[in-house]
């Protein structure tokens, strides 16, 4: 129980310098980046959408790592974060902003999907109730 404990604090740890690191970088959209500045003169949530998109991965990442981890909750907000992605205009598609966070979309689904997949074995074999993996 105790190594479950510290498991999960070093996991939150990870997570919150993780955001903090992440905080740092949104800096970069008031540095005066010539992509950037077009992209946010022709949509003014432009900064906020790419924010709520960090967001939205993150809160899929610490969803992962609960110790009962809740892959719907998990893929719903990754789904969010897919909707707000399309939802910019056609020309962040030349933002290096976005462009990371395509891959990191892509990379934390995929990740939630191994891991729920995982689980279904785990239950299967033990022949408890399969986890609502949100798909």
């Amino acid at each position: 129980m105790q190594i479950a404990v510290g498991v999960v604090a070093i996991i939150l740890v990870i997570v919150g310098i993780t955001r903090l690191v992440s905080r740092g970088s949104n800096t970069e959209l008031s540095t005066g980046d010539t992509t950037h500045a077009v992209v946010i003169g022709n949509y003014p949530g432009y900064a906020d959408s790419l924010k709520a998109i960090k967001e939205d991965i993150a809160v899929a990442r610490v969803e992962l790592n609960r110790a009962d981890p809740d892959y719907a909750a998990a893929n719903k907000s990754l789904s969010d974060g897919d909707k707000i992605m399309a939802s910019l205009p056609a020309s962040a598609a030349a933002d290096t902003t976005v462009a990371r966070l395509k891959i990191q979309l892509a990379a934390q689904r995929s990740a939630v999907v191994k891991a729920c997949d995982a689980m279904k074995r785990v239950a299967q074999q033990r022949g408890e109730p399969l986890p609502n993996c949100g798909t």
